[in-house]
């Protein structure tokens, strides 16, 4: 089945994926992510890599993400949910770093994707599902960083060769990619107190680090700087929190902890993200 059939409006200037493990991870992990690339307006792609249908309910999970994104303003086109045999939900399913990486690997580019957001290596909540998903997004940042070495020789005789007749060379862009931090127990509940609680940990405004860093055509112009601070995006509305109407639309996951885990948890009011450094 050819899950990618929609490629990005050439219109759009940047395109970001959040790739996610199971419908509902977008909204109770990543909205305060998700409405900073809205204000930045990015074409928005989000990658699920199951359906969700650990208990038969994969389905109507994947109606939900629609309908859950598009309370966040992505449009339906822009929402993929994959369903392959090697990649089913549950605690107990081990899911390769190859095949996660495959997928990422078409859906880049046919999107033509610029940055990449994830969990980290410790998935948030530890489900191993998140941390597979985490795996297989560096393994296709490997792959992807190994074969744009070996194009640039290439690419940059293209590149003036064209310029003598007047046409935009082909490359391999550079990709980005961001993963949300896993906190321990008590900044994960302290809500909106988180966001004072980072600062303090030194995390900088997510705007500005985007306007400077989206100024740089490769971050070779800033390799020579081994810093990679903690960036920030939060979001003050409490009642409801921004993931409130988002989750709604997950009926089938509506049970009361959920509701207790969008007012309490800290990823309803900020994510905190650093990007993806390779050795």
């Amino acid at each position: 089945m050819d899950y990618f059939k929609k490629k990005r409006d050439a219109s759009v200037k940047r395109t970001v994926a959040f790739v996610i493990a199971h419908p509902d991870d977008e909204c109770m992990f990543f909205t305060p992510t998700i409405l900073h690339y809205k204000r930045m307006e990015y074409n928005i792609i989000v990658l699920c890599i199951s359906s969700g249908n650990q208990a038969g309910l994969g389905r109507f999970r994947s109606i939900e993400l629609v309908k859950s994104c598009n309370e966040l303003g992505i449009p339906g086109k822009n929402v993929i949910v994959i369903d392959w045999p090697t990649l089913q939900d549950g605690m107990d399913q081990h899911w390769t770093a190859a095949d996660v990486a495959s997928l990422l690997e078409e859906m880049t580019t046919r999107y033509a994707v610029d940055e990449i957001v994830t969990f980290d290596e410790w998935g948030v909540s530890g489900h191993p599902n998140h941390c597979d998903t985490h795996r297989g997004v560096i393994q296709f940042l490997q792959n992807y960083q190994q074969a744009r070495s070996k194009n640039l020789p290439h690419t940059h005789r293209k590149q003036v060769e064209d310029q003598k007749q007047n046409k935009t060379a082909g490359q391999m862009k550079e990709i980005r990619g961001y993963k949300l931090e896993t906190v321990g127990i008590i900044r994960k509940y302290i809500g909106i107190w988180d966001i004072w609680v980072s600062k303090l940990f030194g995390a900088i405004d997510g705007d500005s680090y985007h306007a400077k860093h989206n100024n740089s055509t490769d971050s070779s112009s800033s390799s020579h700087s081994n810093s990679n601070p903690t960036i920030m995006y939060t979001s003050t509305q409490l009642f409801p929190p921004c993931s409130y109407d988002p989750m709604k639309q997950h009926q089938t996951q509506l049970v009361w902890f959920r509701y207790l885990f969008i007012f309490l948890s800290r990823y309803s009011y900020i994510n905190t993200l650093t990007e993806i450094k390779l050795n």
